[in-house]
């Protein structure tokens, strides 16, 4: 169960109504690390019945690559591309090194062969295409995505990306930062921080043993906007150790605060509603 998103899920359904109607539809989801946007992902997935699903993943180390997003969002239908106009087909199989001519790929043809294959699977049932972490998509397969997304018409196709928000706060290392999913023309969504009464009913299923679920000074009503907790093991995403004093103070540093059954509540001070990690 997902607190908090109502609005969020609701948008992502009807996107999924449109699409099994025979509209086409997008939407760009934007938000800080650790927001929910994988998990919002997961949603539309679970939703998506009766549909056929592509579902593809930036990654920082192939960033790099030209079209290697591409290659692992279309990989289990490249046999299609026997059966697309030449041109397109040329281009594609050059831009994804499957042979043919040697020859630089058109990068216009590469965008038309993705958008007549989109439509060619989607003839047979609704698509949908989820792409996580849209971020670290290199730029030709972004490029080609986007070129695709924006010409969708009525075919019967949803495709959800969701990126980190150019206006997250800044990493601690600027090398870190990932580049900017530029999306233009595009709807989007702007995920937020989880506001005080869903924040509290997320960690009173998730984290029962920590200290914010005890009362009193450290009861959710009060703090639940103020903190946010994560299991140890991935202790929001810091790679900290699970055991001994885990730093300091609540001022506004991590500390781990209880632990059972090897598992450590790690609390964090932010000054926006508690973020769903989960």
């Amino acid at each position: 169960m997902l607190y908090g998103r109502d609005g969020e899920l609701a948008a992502i359904d009807e996107l999924l109504g449109r699409a099994r109607a025979g509209r086409s539809g997008v939407l760009v989801l934007r938000g800080e690390a650790g927001i929910g946007k994988s998990a919002l992902l997961d949603h539309a997935a679970g939703a998506a019945d009766g549909m056929r699903v592509l579902r593809g993943t930036g990654f920082e180390s192939e960033s790099g690559m030209p079209y290697a997003g591409l290659h692992l969002l279309l990989g289990r239908h490249l046999d299609r591309i026997a059966g697309l106009p030449e041109g397109q087909a040329e281009a594609l199989r050059a831009a994804l090194n499957m042979g043919g001519p040697e020859a630089e790929s058109d990068r216009f043809l590469v965008g038309l062969a993705v958008l007549t294959l989109l439509s060619d699977l989607a003839e047979e049932r609704p698509l949908l295409c989820l792409v996580d972490d849209a971020h670290w998509i290199d730029g030709s397969s972004a490029e080609a995505l986007l070129f695709a997304a924006r010409r969708l018409d009525a075919e019967p196709i949803a495709i959800v990306f969701a990126a980190r928000d150019a206006d997250a706060p800044e990493p601690a290392s600027p090398e870190s930062a990932p580049p900017e999913f530029v999306a233009e023309g595009l709807p989007e969504l702007r995920l937020h921080g989880l506001d005080g009464d869903a924040a509290a009913a997320l960690l009173a299923e998730r984290a029962p043993t920590c200290p914010a679920m005890s009362g009193g000074r450290s009861s959710p009503g009060r703090w639940a906007t103020r903190w946010r907790c994560s299991n140890s093991r991935g202790a929001a995403g810091t790679g900290r150790p699970t055991s001994g004093s885990c730093g300091r103070s609540p001022s506004g540093s991590p500390r781990c605060r209880s632990r059972r059954g090897g598992s450590c509540c790690w609390w964090r001070w932010t000054t926006s509603a508690t973020r769903a990690w989960w």
